[in-house]
């Protein structure tokens, strides 16, 4: 299932696909898979998984129900962090987040 969704990029196989997007993200924050798709609310390991779940939305366009099914969490939750990270966007004065995602999308795109 991991690997069932994928879209086009520019990276060394030319796809980004789900196993990616996480094996990046937790590389990124320095947390397990496990720790990223777990019960686990320290606020590094909430902002790591609230990137995962925006990008796997916005990149590979997975149904919320099915990235709620890999993160162990209901669909009401996954719409939480996506539209949380949509919102940093808009703000005046953006959170680490924002440059967080930027450096998550440019290691993407290698």
């Amino acid at each position: 299932m991991l690997n069932y969704y994928a879209a086009p990029g520019l990276i060394k196989e030319d796809r980004i696909n789900v196993t990616i997007i996480l094996d990046t993200v937790s590389k990124y924050f320095d947390v397990t898979i496990h720790g990223l798709t777990g019960p686990s609310r320290m606020s590094k390991i909430v902002m790591a998984r609230q990137i995962a779940q925006y990008l796997l939305r916005t990149e590979l366009k997975m149904p919320v129900k099915a990235i709620g099914s890999l993160f162990n969490r209901d669909h009401s939750s996954v719409l939480y962090s996506i539209k949380y990270i949509d919102n940093q966007h808009s703000l005046t004065n953006p959170a680490d987040i924002v440059t967080h995602l930027i450096n998550i999308e440019n290691q993407l795109k290698w």
